[in-house]
């Protein structure tokens, strides 16, 4: 496939469609969120010590309901598809996640060896996944859905463009910033006074 491009044409931001594996991918991933969903709802108080509290919890909450609504619409429609694909494709740095937690709070005695390195190469894959691409993602925004008003899209599509598509650039800059601050904690210790 072409590369997407940050205008209004037919391999655009706004209306090229996502390849078949993307797709795939897509439903995959929303059977995931299902599941957490569930787990969620079932075990609140596990789920936001897990998640690391009550606003970490209901950021999730926002995040798969949002996607659930979103993403199968966006995708069948081909309405917002590349950035889509790119939401699905920012979801392989859970893999490091998930070995990062099962190292630091699961108490795997294999991982905490390498806790560390697998928090290094976390963050790593994370900064290069979700937040290197992030001025292109604002500038082909900028030009689709602010200067263009949507490329064409109906009305409701362009409304729910212009709320959707940010917020997971903001919680990915959010994110980043917490695991920023964890690894200073965690290398450099905790640090006293106001400014903790």
């Amino acid at each position: 496939p072409e590369a997407v491009t940050a205008d209004c044409g037919a391999n655009g931001f706004i209306h090229a469609s996502a390849p078949a594996p993307a797709l795939y991918a897509c439903w995959l991933t929303l059977g995931y969120f299902v599941q957490d969903c569930i787990s969620m709802a079932l075990f609140p108080a596990e789920m936001k010590e897990g998640n690391g509290g009550a606003s970490a919890y209901m950021i999730m909450w926002l995040h798969h309901i949002g996607s659930l609504i979103t993403w199968p619409w966006g995708m069948l429609s081909d309405t917002y598809a590349p950035f889509i694909t790119y939401c699905l494709a920012t979801e392989v740095t859970n893999i490091g996640q998930n070995l990062f937690m099962l190292a630091n709070r699961g108490k795997v005695s294999f991982l905490q060896a390498v806790e560390l390195p697998i928090g290094v190469l976390w963050m790593l894959a994370f900064f290069v996944v979700r937040i290197l691409p992030v001025p292109y993602i604002l500038y082909s925004y900028v030009n689709t859905m602010v200067l263009a008003l949507g490329c064409g899209v109906s009305s409701a599509e362009w409304i729910a463009g212009l709320i959707m598509i940010p917020i997971p650039v903001c919680l990915n800059l959010f994110w980043f910033q917490k695991m920023v601050k964890k690894a200073s904690r965690m290398l450099f210790g905790k640090s006293s006074g106001k400014n903790k």
